[in-house]
């Protein structure tokens, strides 16, 4: 199965280890899905996770 994953998802997974979108997370690690992704998309998670708000959190 191929897969894209809202960036929303991602943030989510990085900031709570535990909740639903880190399943999400496991099951890419475990190769439960092939994840598609575009250029954009992983510009927009580069720019979320470096916002001093969120750095803070991780």
């Amino acid at each position: 199965m191929r897969v894209v994953v809202d960036t929303n998802v991602w943030v989510s997974a990085v900031l709570n280890r535990s909740g639903s979108p880190a399943l999400v997370l496991a099951a890419l690690k475990t190769r439960r899905f092939a994840l598609l992704t575009s250029e954009p998309l992983l510009a927009e998670l580069a720019e979320i996770l470096t916002r001093p708000r969120i750095a803070r959190l991780r």
